[in-house]
């Protein structure tokens, strides 16, 4: 059954890519896409393990302060998933509807959160958070959900290569800056020979974030930065695997600088630049989804 388990994660080599707020924002269209309903919700997970940005940016901080539900703990064994009554209190009650904070059909997302203090030292993906996180995906797909969503932490956490290990697409999300670029491309490598060895590579999408509007003074500096990008889908496509750039990047958004926010749970876009990356998110749910 877990052929049908869609498992999107979202990664930046470094933080203050937007990773989660492009999370937060596709989330709700993502599910819809993959079909959740009430009884098969797609499920998300906040694996950023030292700051777990996604729960607070989803107000979910204090449900997950020091819990025994939380991601950490799911990843130290600490959650009995085989034990029945565990199981199912576990996906039926601790497991956080966060749909109206995303925007989506009331049932159709649910929340597995971090602890905000963090959680240093989780066990390599060798050890036995790979074993948990893998039975945890299985679980997932027994009970017929369509979709898991990580937000994954960055560089090289423990989490990151987790999710790389377990997801279909990995979404890498990368400014238009040398930093960035460069940064990514060694990532890359490394992934993909780490994923090679575990003897599965996930499709890429290549996803430019907070690119600075077109002006005359920064146009041809956007279009190398593009370049640059497309050239490593180039550089790194393979048989088993497809590399692509995100079809329409997501323009900076000037709200984002203040508080990030979900566009979708907003009565009415106004704002020129929200509108063109609302539509961004919905045409990267699109592409990520043909992956499948």
């Amino acid at each position: 059954m877990s052929a049908s388990l869609k498992k999107i994660c979202f990664y930046s080599f470094k933080g203050g890519a937007g990773r989660t707020v492009c999370t937060a924002n596709i989330a709700g269209t993502l599910s819809q896409r993959m079909g959740a309903t009430q009884e098969q919700p797609t499920l998300l997970m906040d694996l950023d393990l030292d700051s777990a940005g996604l729960t607070i940016l989803l107000e979910q901080q204090k449900r997950f302060e020091d819990s025994p539900w939380s991601t950490y703990k799911l990843l130290q064994g600490d959650i009995a998933l085989d034990v029945d009554p565990i199981r199912e209190r576990f996906f039926k009650e601790q497991m956080v509807d966060v749909s109206r904070e995303l925007g989506a059909a009331p049932g159709t997302v649910r929340f597995i959160g971090g602890e905000i203090k963090g959680a240093a030292g989780l066990a390599v993906p060798e050890g036995r958070a790979l074993e948990l996180l893998l039975d945890f995906k299985d679980r997932i797909a027994e009970r017929g959900n369509h979709g898991l969503i990580m937000d994954s932490a960055s560089g090289w956490q423990p989490t990151a290569m987790l999710s790389h290990f377990v997801a279909d697409v990995v979404v890498y999300c990368c400014r238009l800056t040398h930093q960035f670029i460069d940064g990514t491309k060694l990532q890359l490598e490394k992934f993909i020979e780490l994923c090679e060895a575990h003897g599965r590579v996930p499709n890429i999408v290549l996803l430019p974030v907070a690119v600075p509007p077109r002006h005359p003074d920064w146009d041809q500096r956007r279009d190398i930065s593009l370049g640059a990008l497309q050239s490593l889908c180039n550089r790194f496509k393979g048989k088993n695997r497809k590399i692509q750039l995100a079809r329409t990047p997501v323009d900076e958004v000037l709200s984002f600088k203040w508080y990030e926010s979900v566009l979708a749970v907003k009565a009415e876009l106004t704002a020129e630049d929200e509108i063109k990356a609302k539509e961004a998110f919905d045409s990267l749910a699109e592409q990520i989804i043909e992956n499948f």
